[in-house]
C-alpha cells in the first residue's frame, strides 16, 4: 500500500509538473496551410528571445497598415531572436467564408511571416482581446518572453517595435 501511494504520487507530481513547464499564454492554432504553430515550441526553440503575437481581424484597418512594417521588421530581425505570429480572428460572417477570406488576403500579400486562424476566438478570449460578445479589441500586440510572461502589450505597433529593438 506504501507503494503504492508513493508510486501515486511521484504520477501526479509528474503531471502538474508538465503542467508547469508551459505558459498559460501558450496555444496552438493551425496556420492557413495546416500546418500547427504552437507558441510553446517556438518559445523552447534556442535562438528565441521574445515571441510576438499580433490579433488581426480584415475590418481593422490599422491592423493592415501595420503589417508592411510588421515584415519589414521581421526580415531585419528573425535572425536576432524574433518571433512572430498573426492570429486572425473572424469577422461577423460565418467561420468557414471569414476563413476564406483571411486565406486569400494573406495568400495575396504574400508576407512570410507565420499567421493563424482563432476560428473559435479562443486564443483571443484567453489573452483579453475577445469578449463574450465576440467583439474583438484589435489591434493588440503582445511580446511575450523566452519563459512565456507577457512583457509588453500596445494597440499602436510602432511604439512597441520601438520597445523590441531594445529588447534584442
Amino acid at each position: 500500500m506504501k507503494r503504492f501511494l508513493f508510486v501515486l504520487v511521484v504520477m501526479v507530481f509528474s503531471f502538474f509538473s508538465v503542467l508547469a513547464e508551459g505558459s498559460k499564454y501558450d496555444f496552438e492554432l493551425y496556420t492557413f496551410d495546416t500546418s500547427l504553430y504552437s507558441t510553446e515550441k517556438v518559445r523552447n526553440e534556442p535562438d528565441t528571445k521574445i515571441l510576438v503575437v499580433d490579433f488581426f481581424a480584415l475590418y481593422c484597418e490599422p491592423c493592415k497598415k501595420a503589417l508592411p512594417n510588421w515584415e519589414k521588421f521581421y526580415q531585419k530581425n528573425k535572425d536576432k531572436g524574433f518571433k512572430f505570429v498573426i492570429v486572425a480572428i473572424p469577422g461577423e460572417g460565418d467561420r468557414a467564408s471569414e476563413q476564406n477570406k483571411l486565406t486569400e488576403f494573406f495568400k495575396k500579400s504574400g508576407y512570410s511571416f507565420p499567421v493563424v486562424f482563432d476560428k473559435y476566438m479562443l486564443v483571443g478570449k484567453k489573452y483579453g482581446v475577445v469578449d463574450k460578445n465576440r467583439s474583438a479589441n484589435v489591434p493588440t500586440v503582445f511580446v511575450i518572453d523566452k519563459k512565456g510572461k507577457i512583457v509588453a502589450k500596445e494597440s499602436d505597433h510602432k511604439k512597441l517595435l520601438k520597445k523590441i529593438e531594445k529588447m534584442l
